[in-house]
Protein backbone atom coordinates (compact mmCIF):
# COMPACT_ATOMS: atom_id res chain seq x y z
CA UNK A 1 0.00 0.00 0.00
CA UNK A 2 1.27 3.57 -1.33
CA UNK A 3 1.39 5.59 1.78
CA UNK A 4 0.33 8.99 1.47
CA UNK A 5 -0.05 12.79 3.55
CA UNK A 6 -3.33 12.80 5.75
CA UNK A 7 -3.77 16.50 7.47
CA UNK A 8 -5.88 16.96 10.64
CA UNK A 9 -7.65 20.05 11.20
CA UNK A 10 -8.41 20.84 14.30
CA UNK A 11 -7.86 17.01 15.21
CA UNK A 12 -10.09 15.84 12.74
CA UNK A 13 -8.92 14.43 8.99
CA UNK A 14 -9.52 16.50 6.26
CA UNK A 15 -11.21 15.36 3.10
CA UNK A 16 -8.18 15.59 0.21
CA UNK A 17 -9.21 15.42 -3.38
CA UNK A 18 -7.44 12.31 -5.32
CA UNK A 19 -4.41 13.38 -6.38
CA UNK A 20 -3.82 16.55 -4.69
CA UNK A 21 0.10 17.38 -5.30
CA UNK A 22 1.77 19.85 -2.70
CA UNK A 23 5.44 19.03 -1.04
CA UNK A 24 6.10 19.15 3.00
CA UNK A 25 9.52 20.78 3.45
CA UNK A 26 11.28 20.06 6.78
CA UNK A 27 14.37 22.27 7.23
CA UNK A 28 16.79 21.67 10.37
CA UNK A 29 16.78 24.76 12.56
CA UNK A 30 20.26 24.73 12.96
CA UNK A 31 21.64 25.97 9.67
CA UNK A 32 20.04 29.36 9.39
CA UNK A 33 21.99 31.05 12.13
CA UNK A 34 20.16 34.38 11.59
CA UNK A 35 16.72 33.12 12.23
CA UNK A 36 15.48 29.60 12.84
CA UNK A 37 13.61 28.12 9.71
CA UNK A 38 10.67 25.88 10.62
CA UNK A 39 8.37 23.73 7.98
CA UNK A 40 6.14 24.58 4.88
CA UNK A 41 3.85 23.14 2.24
CA UNK A 42 2.47 26.01 -0.34
CA UNK A 43 -0.53 25.45 -2.46
CA UNK A 44 -3.00 22.65 -0.42
CA UNK A 45 -5.80 22.80 -1.63
CA UNK A 46 -8.84 20.84 0.22
CA UNK A 47 -12.29 20.33 -1.68
CA UNK A 48 -15.44 21.80 -1.01
CA UNK A 49 -17.17 18.77 1.09
CA UNK A 50 -20.01 18.73 3.95
CA UNK A 51 -17.26 17.41 6.53
CA UNK A 52 -14.47 20.55 4.99
CA UNK A 53 -17.27 22.78 5.11
CA UNK A 54 -18.40 21.90 9.04
CA UNK A 55 -14.39 21.61 10.07
CA UNK A 56 -13.90 25.74 9.06
CA UNK A 57 -17.31 26.60 10.19
CA UNK A 58 -19.07 26.99 7.06
CA UNK A 59 -16.41 30.29 5.88
CA UNK A 60 -17.58 29.82 2.02
CA UNK A 61 -20.85 30.74 3.23
CA UNK A 62 -22.19 34.42 3.09
CA UNK A 63 -24.20 34.00 5.85
CA UNK A 64 -21.31 32.93 7.88
CA UNK A 65 -20.06 34.81 10.87
CA UNK A 66 -16.80 32.44 10.95
CA UNK A 67 -13.92 35.06 11.37
CA UNK A 68 -11.61 32.47 11.93
CA UNK A 69 -8.78 32.27 9.05
CA UNK A 70 -5.98 30.11 10.37
CA UNK A 71 -6.40 26.75 11.84
CA UNK A 72 -3.86 23.92 14.17
CA UNK A 73 -2.90 20.97 11.79
CA UNK A 74 -1.11 18.05 12.14
CA UNK A 75 0.57 16.06 9.07
CA UNK A 76 0.35 12.00 9.05
CA UNK A 77 1.87 9.27 6.95
CA UNK A 78 -0.03 5.83 8.42
CA UNK A 79 -0.76 7.48 11.78
CA UNK A 80 2.72 8.28 12.18
CA UNK A 81 3.07 12.30 13.51
CA UNK A 82 5.38 14.01 10.73
CA UNK A 83 4.30 17.99 11.55
CA UNK A 84 2.63 20.48 13.52
CA UNK A 85 1.53 23.29 12.75
CA UNK A 86 -1.00 25.94 11.52
CA UNK A 87 -3.01 25.77 7.88
CA UNK A 88 -3.51 29.48 6.77
CA UNK A 89 -6.84 29.96 4.06
CA UNK A 90 -6.35 32.30 1.02
CA UNK A 91 -9.95 32.31 -0.24
CA UNK A 92 -13.15 30.11 -0.08
CA UNK A 93 -14.93 30.63 -4.06
CA UNK A 94 -14.72 27.03 -5.14
CA UNK A 95 -12.39 24.95 -3.06
CA UNK A 96 -10.21 25.89 -0.08
CA UNK A 97 -6.81 26.29 -0.74
CA UNK A 98 -4.29 26.73 2.37
CA UNK A 99 -0.49 27.12 3.01
CA UNK A 100 1.02 25.09 5.85
CA UNK A 101 3.50 26.33 8.15
CA UNK A 102 4.91 25.29 11.43
CA UNK A 103 4.82 28.97 12.41
CA UNK A 104 7.72 28.91 14.77
CA UNK A 105 8.15 33.05 14.38
CA UNK A 106 4.54 32.99 16.99
CA UNK A 107 5.86 29.94 19.42
CA UNK A 108 5.24 32.31 22.08
CA UNK A 109 2.00 33.76 20.58
CA UNK A 110 0.34 37.54 21.89
CA UNK A 111 4.09 37.38 23.50
CA UNK A 112 6.16 36.96 20.38
CA UNK A 113 6.86 40.40 19.25
CA UNK A 114 6.25 42.29 22.62
CA UNK A 115 9.49 43.79 24.38
CA UNK A 116 9.97 42.44 28.13
CA UNK A 117 10.16 45.94 29.29
CA UNK A 118 6.60 45.58 27.67
CA UNK A 119 4.86 42.52 29.47
CA UNK A 120 4.12 42.03 32.83
CA UNK A 121 6.60 39.83 34.63
CA UNK A 122 5.03 40.56 37.94
CA UNK A 123 5.64 42.58 40.93
CA UNK A 124 8.51 41.58 43.56
CA UNK A 125 8.48 42.00 47.28
CA UNK A 126 11.90 43.18 48.58
CA UNK A 127 13.28 41.69 51.46
CA UNK A 128 14.42 44.35 54.12
CA UNK A 129 17.16 42.62 54.82
CA UNK A 130 18.99 42.01 51.18
CA UNK A 131 20.87 39.73 52.88
CA UNK A 132 18.34 37.25 52.41
CA UNK A 133 18.60 37.23 48.35
CA UNK A 134 22.29 36.48 48.71
CA UNK A 135 21.08 32.51 48.75
CA UNK A 136 19.35 32.92 46.14
CA UNK A 137 18.64 30.57 42.53
CA UNK A 138 16.97 31.58 39.27
CA UNK A 139 13.80 29.22 40.96
CA UNK A 140 13.73 31.89 43.90
CA UNK A 141 10.41 33.66 43.52
CA UNK A 142 11.76 36.84 43.48
CA UNK A 143 14.40 35.31 40.75
CA UNK A 144 16.86 38.41 41.56
CA UNK A 145 20.21 38.94 43.01
CA UNK A 146 22.43 42.44 43.75
CA UNK A 147 25.80 41.44 42.79
CA UNK A 148 28.50 43.75 43.57
CA UNK A 149 30.26 46.45 40.48
CA UNK A 150 32.78 48.65 40.40
CA UNK A 151 31.19 51.28 38.36
CA UNK A 152 32.95 54.69 39.26
CA UNK A 153 31.11 56.97 36.84
CA UNK A 154 27.41 55.62 38.08
CA UNK A 155 26.25 59.12 38.40
CA UNK A 156 26.54 61.53 35.49
CA UNK A 157 25.56 64.49 38.41
CA UNK A 158 24.35 64.99 41.74
CA UNK A 159 26.88 62.96 42.88
CA UNK A 160 26.36 61.54 46.51
CA UNK A 161 28.67 62.32 48.72
CA UNK A 162 28.83 58.54 50.59
CA UNK A 163 29.40 57.25 46.86
CA UNK A 164 32.59 55.56 46.21
CA UNK A 165 32.11 53.78 43.01
CA UNK A 166 30.58 51.07 44.01
CA UNK A 167 27.31 49.40 43.39
CA UNK A 168 25.25 47.05 45.65
CA UNK A 169 28.53 47.45 47.93
CA UNK A 170 28.96 44.83 50.21
CA UNK A 171 31.11 45.16 53.41
CA UNK A 172 31.49 43.62 57.12
CA UNK A 173 28.54 41.46 56.07
CA UNK A 174 25.65 43.60 54.52
CA UNK A 175 24.79 45.76 52.01
CA UNK A 176 25.35 49.49 52.39
CA UNK A 177 22.62 51.42 52.87
CA UNK A 178 24.06 54.27 50.98
CA UNK A 179 24.79 52.29 47.80
CA UNK A 180 22.98 52.40 44.65
CA UNK A 181 21.01 49.16 44.58
CA UNK A 182 20.52 47.12 41.08
CA UNK A 183 19.07 44.01 41.03
CA UNK A 184 20.27 41.91 38.37
CA UNK A 185 17.45 38.68 37.52
CA UNK A 186 18.60 35.38 36.60
CA UNK A 187 18.27 34.55 32.87
CA UNK A 188 16.27 31.49 33.56
CA UNK A 189 13.58 33.24 35.70
CA UNK A 190 12.80 35.46 32.90
CA UNK A 191 12.58 32.90 30.39
CA UNK A 192 10.13 30.88 33.16
CA UNK A 193 8.14 33.86 33.80
CA UNK A 194 7.53 34.30 30.16
CA UNK A 195 6.90 30.50 28.96
CA UNK A 196 4.52 30.21 32.17
CA UNK A 197 2.40 33.16 30.22
CA UNK A 198 2.61 31.81 27.00
CA UNK A 199 1.94 27.99 27.96
CA UNK A 200 5.92 26.68 26.93
CA UNK A 201 8.39 24.81 28.57
CA UNK A 202 12.25 24.41 27.76
CA UNK A 203 14.06 21.73 27.57
CA UNK A 204 17.81 20.51 25.99
CA UNK A 205 21.60 20.33 27.49
CA UNK A 206 21.56 24.57 27.33
CA UNK A 207 18.63 24.43 29.50
CA UNK A 208 19.35 21.99 31.87
CA UNK A 209 23.10 22.84 32.40
CA UNK A 210 24.34 24.02 35.75
CA UNK A 211 26.04 27.21 33.87
CA UNK A 212 23.24 28.21 32.83
CA UNK A 213 21.51 28.83 35.79
CA UNK A 214 24.09 31.13 37.06
CA UNK A 215 23.83 33.21 34.02
CA UNK A 216 22.03 37.11 35.10
CA UNK A 217 20.88 39.48 32.88
CA UNK A 218 22.73 42.45 33.47
CA UNK A 219 21.26 46.15 33.91
CA UNK A 220 22.62 49.78 35.29
CA UNK A 221 19.13 50.33 36.58
CA UNK A 222 18.85 51.46 40.25
CA UNK A 223 15.69 50.12 42.20
CA UNK A 224 13.91 53.34 43.90
CA UNK A 225 13.65 53.25 47.39
CA UNK A 226 10.79 50.77 48.00
CA UNK A 227 8.98 47.55 49.33
CA UNK A 228 8.05 46.37 45.74
CA UNK A 229 9.50 46.62 42.06
CA UNK A 230 8.18 45.49 38.50
CA UNK A 231 10.46 43.18 37.19
CA UNK A 232 9.81 44.46 33.17
CA UNK A 233 11.78 47.59 34.29
CA UNK A 234 15.08 45.87 34.74
CA UNK A 235 15.02 43.80 31.87
CA UNK A 236 16.05 44.91 28.11
CA UNK A 237 14.66 45.99 25.51
CA UNK A 238 14.64 42.61 23.37
CA UNK A 239 11.43 40.79 22.36
CA UNK A 240 11.49 36.96 23.94
CA UNK A 241 12.56 35.57 20.55
CA UNK A 242 15.19 37.89 20.56
CA UNK A 243 16.46 37.22 23.59
CA UNK A 244 16.41 33.43 22.69
CA UNK A 245 18.19 33.85 19.33
CA UNK A 246 20.96 36.00 21.17
CA UNK A 247 21.43 33.24 23.15
CA UNK A 248 21.76 30.67 19.92
CA UNK A 249 23.95 33.82 18.63
CA UNK A 250 26.26 33.46 21.78
CA UNK A 251 27.09 30.24 23.17
CA UNK A 252 25.87 28.88 19.86
CA UNK A 253 22.69 26.86 20.33
CA UNK A 254 20.56 24.12 18.37
CA UNK A 255 17.19 25.39 18.86
CA UNK A 256 14.18 23.87 18.03
CA UNK A 257 10.30 23.97 18.91
CA UNK A 258 8.08 21.47 19.05
CA UNK A 259 4.65 23.29 17.61
CA UNK A 260 2.69 19.52 19.10
CA UNK A 261 3.76 19.77 22.63
CA UNK A 262 4.88 23.66 23.07
CA UNK A 263 8.56 22.77 24.01
CA UNK A 264 11.24 24.50 22.85
CA UNK A 265 14.77 22.54 23.24
CA UNK A 266 17.72 24.03 23.25
CA UNK A 267 20.95 21.95 22.72
CA UNK A 268 25.12 22.68 21.97
CA UNK A 269 25.01 22.48 18.18
CA UNK A 270 28.61 21.75 18.84
CA UNK A 271 27.04 18.33 20.24
CA UNK A 272 25.49 17.83 16.92
CA UNK A 273 28.93 17.85 15.29
CA UNK A 274 31.13 15.48 18.16
CA UNK A 275 27.88 12.99 19.52
CA UNK A 276 27.96 9.54 17.59
CA UNK A 277 25.95 8.65 14.73
CA UNK A 278 22.83 6.61 16.08
CA UNK A 279 20.95 6.57 12.21
CA UNK A 280 22.12 4.46 9.02
CA UNK A 281 20.79 5.02 6.01
CA UNK A 282 23.47 2.82 3.93
CA UNK A 283 20.25 0.56 2.61
CA UNK A 284 18.02 3.46 1.55
CA UNK A 285 20.71 5.60 0.36
CA UNK A 286 20.64 5.66 -3.62
CA UNK A 287 24.01 5.93 -5.53
CA UNK A 288 25.35 9.73 -4.91
CA UNK A 289 27.90 10.52 -7.95
CA UNK A 290 28.92 14.00 -6.15
CA UNK A 291 28.07 16.92 -4.38
CA UNK A 292 28.45 20.53 -4.29
CA UNK A 293 31.97 21.93 -2.41
CA UNK A 294 30.24 24.86 -0.29
CA UNK A 295 32.78 26.41 1.28
CA UNK A 296 33.13 29.53 3.74
CA UNK A 297 36.23 31.51 3.82
CA UNK A 298 35.35 31.71 7.90
CA UNK A 299 32.84 32.97 10.51
CA UNK A 300 33.02 36.61 12.84
CA UNK A 301 31.84 36.65 16.23
CA UNK A 302 31.29 39.70 17.79
CA UNK A 303 29.26 41.89 20.37
CA UNK A 304 26.71 44.85 20.61
CA UNK A 305 29.52 46.81 22.10
CA UNK A 306 27.65 49.34 24.58
CA UNK A 307 29.25 52.88 24.05
CA UNK A 308 28.22 54.31 26.65
CA UNK A 309 30.62 52.11 28.55
CA UNK A 310 34.60 54.11 28.36
CA UNK A 311 35.82 51.00 28.03
CA UNK A 312 34.71 49.42 25.46
CA UNK A 313 37.65 49.64 23.36
CA UNK A 314 38.91 47.78 25.38
CA UNK A 315 40.39 44.59 23.74
CA UNK A 316 38.45 42.29 25.78
CA UNK A 317 35.64 43.05 24.02
CA UNK A 318 37.69 42.14 20.47
CA UNK A 319 35.96 40.54 17.98
CA UNK A 320 37.14 36.82 16.59
CA UNK A 321 37.44 36.34 13.16
CA UNK A 322 38.88 33.26 11.54
CA UNK A 323 42.89 33.55 10.95
CA UNK A 324 44.22 34.42 7.48
CA UNK A 325 40.59 34.29 5.79
CA UNK A 326 39.79 36.27 2.63
CA UNK A 327 36.23 36.95 1.66
CA UNK A 328 32.79 37.32 3.03
CA UNK A 329 32.65 35.74 6.74
CA UNK A 330 29.80 34.43 8.21
CA UNK A 331 28.78 37.26 10.47
CA UNK A 332 27.55 36.72 14.30
CA UNK A 333 26.72 39.22 16.33
CA UNK A 334 25.97 38.74 20.41
CA UNK A 335 23.11 41.08 21.16
CA UNK A 336 24.74 41.19 24.72
CA UNK A 337 27.88 42.38 26.24
CA UNK A 338 30.01 40.93 28.86
CA UNK A 339 31.64 42.82 31.31
CA UNK A 340 35.45 43.14 32.51
CA UNK A 341 36.89 42.11 35.66
CA UNK A 342 38.88 44.18 38.06
CA UNK A 343 39.98 43.26 41.67
CA UNK A 344 37.54 40.67 41.64
CA UNK A 345 34.89 42.51 40.48
CA UNK A 346 32.83 43.32 37.68
CA UNK A 347 34.29 46.72 36.21
CA UNK A 348 32.35 49.16 33.97
CA UNK A 349 31.97 52.86 33.30
CA UNK A 350 28.84 53.85 32.11
CA UNK A 351 26.24 56.06 33.81
CA UNK A 352 23.27 53.88 35.37
CA UNK A 353 19.41 54.63 35.24
CA UNK A 354 18.02 56.37 38.37
CA UNK A 355 15.45 59.15 38.91
CA UNK A 356 17.18 61.92 37.79
CA UNK A 357 18.82 59.86 34.96
CA UNK A 358 16.08 58.14 33.18
CA UNK A 359 17.38 58.98 29.57
CA UNK A 360 20.63 56.63 29.94
CA UNK A 361 20.67 53.32 27.98
CA UNK A 362 22.25 50.05 28.45
CA UNK A 363 23.37 47.37 26.24
CA UNK A 364 21.80 44.17 28.05
CA UNK A 365 25.02 42.14 30.17
CA UNK A 366 25.22 38.21 30.89
CA UNK A 367 27.14 37.83 34.37
CA UNK A 368 27.68 34.59 36.31
CA UNK A 369 25.93 34.11 39.95
CA UNK A 370 28.94 32.79 42.22
CA UNK A 371 27.12 33.81 45.88
CA UNK A 372 29.06 35.12 48.18
CA UNK A 373 32.75 34.47 47.44
CA UNK A 374 35.58 36.66 48.90
CA UNK A 375 33.26 38.40 51.34
CA UNK A 376 31.12 39.95 48.95
CA UNK A 377 28.26 38.97 46.85
CA UNK A 378 30.14 38.11 43.22
CA UNK A 379 29.05 38.11 39.27
CA UNK A 380 31.88 36.76 37.44
CA UNK A 381 32.13 36.97 33.19
CA UNK A 382 32.88 33.22 33.45
CA UNK A 383 30.86 30.55 31.92
CA UNK A 384 31.56 27.63 33.95
CA UNK A 385 35.64 27.38 32.99
CA UNK A 386 34.98 29.67 29.93
CA UNK A 387 35.48 33.27 29.99
CA UNK A 388 32.47 35.19 27.99
CA UNK A 389 34.82 36.59 25.67
CA UNK A 390 35.36 35.75 22.18
CA UNK A 391 39.10 34.94 22.06
CA UNK A 392 41.85 33.08 24.15
CA UNK A 393 42.07 29.47 25.12
CA UNK A 394 39.66 29.80 27.67
CA UNK A 395 37.39 32.23 25.54
CA UNK A 396 33.59 31.16 23.73
CA UNK A 397 35.00 30.16 20.08
CA UNK A 398 36.96 27.86 21.40
CA UNK A 399 34.53 26.04 23.88
CA UNK A 400 31.76 26.50 21.59
CA UNK A 401 32.46 27.64 18.08
CA UNK A 402 35.20 26.10 16.66
CA UNK A 403 33.51 22.78 15.29
CA UNK A 404 30.76 25.28 13.81
CA UNK A 405 33.61 27.20 12.21
CA UNK A 406 35.11 23.64 10.85
CA UNK A 407 31.99 23.04 9.36
CA UNK A 408 31.18 25.98 7.59
CA UNK A 409 34.61 26.27 5.80
CA UNK A 410 34.65 22.61 4.30
CA UNK A 411 30.85 22.26 3.59
CA UNK A 412 30.25 19.77 0.65
CA UNK A 413 26.31 19.04 -0.14
CA UNK A 414 24.33 16.54 -1.52
CA UNK A 415 20.76 15.89 -2.44
CA UNK A 416 18.61 12.68 -3.81
CA UNK A 417 15.77 11.14 -3.39
CA UNK A 418 15.85 8.33 -0.76
CA UNK A 419 13.41 5.27 -0.39
CA UNK A 420 12.48 5.56 3.65
CA UNK A 421 9.95 3.52 5.29
CA UNK A 422 6.77 6.21 7.38
CA UNK A 423 8.55 4.85 10.38
CA UNK A 424 11.96 6.63 9.13
CA UNK A 425 10.32 9.54 7.84
CA UNK A 426 8.46 9.92 11.44
CA UNK A 427 11.98 9.19 13.47
CA UNK A 428 14.05 11.72 11.57
CA UNK A 429 10.92 14.49 11.59
CA UNK A 430 10.24 13.87 15.66
CA UNK A 431 14.34 14.99 15.45
CA UNK A 432 13.69 18.10 13.35
CA UNK A 433 11.24 19.41 15.68
CA UNK A 434 12.63 19.11 18.88
CA UNK A 435 10.61 15.98 19.95
CA UNK A 436 13.16 13.35 19.96
CA UNK A 437 16.78 14.58 21.81
CA UNK A 438 18.60 13.23 18.76
CA UNK A 439 20.32 14.65 15.84
CA UNK A 440 19.30 14.95 12.52
CA UNK A 441 22.68 13.18 11.18
CA UNK A 442 22.73 10.33 9.22
CA UNK A 443 25.32 7.57 8.27
CA UNK A 444 25.66 6.57 4.75
CA UNK A 445 28.14 4.32 3.21
CA UNK A 446 31.03 5.38 5.11
CA UNK A 447 30.07 8.95 5.89
CA UNK A 448 28.16 10.81 8.23
CA UNK A 449 25.78 13.68 7.15
CA UNK A 450 23.99 16.62 8.41
CA UNK A 451 20.53 16.60 6.87
CA UNK A 452 19.90 19.86 5.54
CA UNK A 453 15.93 19.58 4.69
CA UNK A 454 13.48 16.63 3.85
CA UNK A 455 10.95 17.67 0.83
CA UNK A 456 8.18 15.38 1.40
CA UNK A 457 5.87 14.83 -1.91
CA UNK A 458 2.08 14.52 -0.65
CA UNK A 459 1.58 11.23 -3.36
CA UNK A 460 4.84 10.06 -2.69
CA UNK A 461 6.03 10.46 0.80
CA UNK A 462 7.97 7.37 0.47
CA UNK A 463 10.33 8.93 -1.88
CA UNK A 464 11.36 12.43 -0.27
CA UNK A 465 13.76 14.61 -1.40
CA UNK A 466 16.65 14.69 0.94
CA UNK A 467 20.05 17.59 0.87
CA UNK A 468 22.83 17.00 3.79
CA UNK A 469 26.15 18.32 4.14
CA UNK A 470 28.94 15.91 4.79
CA UNK A 471 30.23 16.17 8.38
Amino acid sequence: MISKLDIRIEGEVADLTPGTSFELELLNSMLNIDVPQGSRAVGITFPFTPHNHALLGFIFHPQSNTVKRNYAADIYIASNLVDSGYLYLRDAVNSYPMDFTSNIKEFFGTYQARLLTDIDLGVINLPANLNDTLSAGWYNPNGCVFPSVYNPTFYEKNVPSTFDGYVNKYTSGSYETTSPKTPMFFLKHILEKVATLAGVTYTGTFWNDVNTAKLLLYNVRAAAPASTIERRIFMPELTIGQLINGLRRTFNLYLRFDIYRRILRMDYAKSVYTSACEIDWSAQAPRIPGGNPVNLPGIELSWTLDTNDQLYKDVFFDPYATEGASGELLKVQSPFRPLLMNAGLPYTQQFGITVDQLDKKCVPGLLSWQGVSGGVPLANNQFGSTVMRWNGNEGLKKAFWQEEEAFRMSGFRIESRFGLGAAEIARMSAILRGESEGFPVVHMNGTNYLLERMVIPSEQVNLPLISAYRL
